[in-house]
């Protein structure tokens, strides 16, 4: 909860190694918690559990269900998102069925170990070109890349250690924070 102290303005629920019950009782809690400051919370590969959590969203990578059939299961009043890798993925978008699009990894990152090769700025501008849909910069992200990612046209980072792994996560998330808004004033 210190990170929503500091400014963080989404939530992911992402642990590959619990069973859907156990994703469905940690969402719950944590559903709770972000309603009373506004916070979405995003459910992470696990349909089933989002729409048990009744949470704001459902992210899904390229090897997980289709995008189509989540759409299907969770209807129009939840968010879904898609992680792209490259842009063979980009070109296949489509716009009538996702809400967002996770761009990763930009960088090399510890959280995932399985990930594909970065893309870095050059690769998520490329992506953020071909498609409409609002795009967030995933994998490695670092404060002090907001700038360009911003100015290659991403409208978000996601972020993990660079939160949750410091030692004061208020203090790391107010520090995106305030790179987000100086990039917003300009």
């Amino acid at each position: 909860m210190h990170a929503i102290k500091g400014g963080v303005t989404s939530v992911q629920l992402r642990d590959k190694n619990i069973s859907t019950k156990s994703m469905i009782k940690q969402g719950l809690v944590l559903k709770e918690k972000l309603q009373e400051q506004n916070i979405p919370l995003i459910i992470n590969d696990d349909v089933e559990a989002a729409i048990s959590i009744g949470a704001d969203g459902v992210h899904v990578g390229q090897s997980d269900m289709d995008v189509k059939d989540v759409r299907k299961e969770v209807g129009s009043s939840m968010l879904v998102g898609l992680s792209c890798e490259n842009i063979k993925q980009a070109k296949l978008i489509d716009r009538d069925i996702l809400d967002y699009v996770g761009i990763s990894p930009l960088f090399s990152t510890m959280t995932k170990n399985d990930h594909t090769s970065p893309i870095g700025f050059d690769g998520l501008s490329q992506i953020v070109s071909l498609t409409k849909l609002p795009c967030v910069a995933i994998g490695g992200v670092k404060v002090h890349h907001c700038t360009e990612i911003f100015s290659r046209g991403a409208v978000g980072v996601a972020v993990i250690s660079g939160i949750c792994g410091q030692k004061d996560p208020e203090l790391a998330a107010i520090a995106y924070s305030k790179q987000i808004a100086n990039y917003q004033r300009i």
